[in-house]
């Protein structure tokens, strides 16, 4: 079985600028109304953009272009004779981006890619691709994340050397990832796997470059992403669930020193003061950014001072709308008197918001004393 479309294709896929490349799928419908776009398809079967300042190579593919090129890996995988030339390999590369768990197509890579560095580095630049592509399914696919943490291990084991540079392109790649499909189970995995394996080489410089690049994440495009808060508390306060994630590694086949890198405890004062003049400037009211800020109180011995600001920030709030104080985590009871109601006033609706907030996590913390630190 031929597959002239899925070489092709397969060859554009590995032959991306720089590390961090962007695949987006789109209706042949479109190209009816988006005559630039209709032109450079005509061009070329894959256009793509490289843009110098954000390092994204953006490229964008058909979707018959993509339904040609499963029929063709589909066939030559399952219905046609076997063979013993590359069409096995290119077919089963091919078929992943749109049967991401396919595990023939997933042993077939991995056995024919450990005797060939061109195939190895071929294997990775693609799946790369893959988990940065805009097919959901694709993008979160636990196989090809799991794959990914194999070729990172691969590469630190065979080089050492390389695994700053690794580590950041890395993290470009899976911050990308998380942008373009939020709340991805398996890059957020893949996100503490590094941490944990950054922690391991007591690679401070490291953890340093994860923390400012996650915070910064945070502060713009993360400010409600639960998860991703939660990460930067593991990385932050290294929390027991790592071990979770260390032994993933070790079954990857890496070995390490029980005495991981622990953030000092003057850097970590310095961390908590800044989170808390930031939350505290742009009156953040969201649960997430103070969940972390109420473990690293915890963490830096500042719990009882924190636990004074939430009551005192509470009773400012009812005092100007006449709310009872409640021991239930997110429910706001109103006296007979007065029913505070968030109408369209923006402020006064995020003013709400911040005091339930800050309701729910007085319940949680103060009062259940759920907190995972002593």
């Amino acid at each position: 079985m031929a597959l002239n479309v899925t070489k092709e294709v397969i060859k554009a896929f590995g032959n991306y600028k720089g590390h961090l490349p962007r695949l987006e799928v789109v209706a042949d419908e479109l190209l009816e109304v988006d005559l630039g776009l209709a032109k450079r398809f005509k061009q070329h079967l894959l256009p793509s953009h490289y843009d110098e300042i954000t390092g994204i190579d953006d490229i964008v593919i058909k979707r018959s272009t993509l339904i040609s090129c499963f029929q063709e890996c589909y066939k030559t995988l399952y219905m046609g004779p076997k063979s013993s030339n590359d069409s096995p390999f290119f077919a089963a590369l091919g078929i992943l981006l749109i049967s991401a768990e396919d595990h023939t197509a997933l042993n077939i890579c991995w056995e024919m890619m450990q005797h060939s560095q061109e195939k190895r580095q071929l294997v990775f630049k693609v799946i790369t691709l893959y988990l940065t592509c805009s097919i959901s399914r694709t993008n979160k696919s636990s196989s090809l994340w799991l794959y990914y943490r194999k070729f990172i291990i691969y590469f630190i084991l065979k080089d050492p050397e390389c695994q700053e540079t690794l580590s950041k392109r890395v993290l470009d790649v899976i911050m990308l990832s998380i942008k373009i499909h939020k709340r991805s189970y398996y890059a957020c995995y893949t996100l503490r796997f590094m941490i944990a394996l950054i922690r391991l080489a007591n690679r401070y410089e490291l953890l340093q470059y994860y923390n400012d690049t996650i915070f910064r994440y945070l502060k713009t495009e993360g400010l409600n992403d639960m998860s991703m808060w939660q990460i930067w508390a593991q990385l932050l306060l290294n929390l027991d669930d790592e071990n979770y994630y260390l032994f993933s590694i070790q079954k990857l086949g890496y070995s390490f020193n029980s005495h991981a890198y622990k953030i000092p405890p003057n850097v970590l004062l310095f961390y908590y003061h800044q989170l808390i003049e930031w939350l505290v400037f742009i009156n953040y009211r969201f649960y997430p950014g103070w969940y972390v800020a109420i473990h690293l109180a915890w963490g830096t011995g500042n719990a009882k001072k924190m636990k004074i600001y939430l009551e005192k920030e509470i009773a400012n709030y009812e005092g100007t709308v006449n709310l009872q104080i409640c021991q239930k985590p997110s429910i706001l009871f109103y006296s007979e008197e007065q029913r505070a109601v968030n109408n369209s006033d923006i402020i006064r609706k995020e003013l709400s918001d911040r005091c339930v907030t800050f309701k729910r996590l007085y319940y949680t913390f103060y009062i259940t004393g759920a907190l995972c630190r002593k």
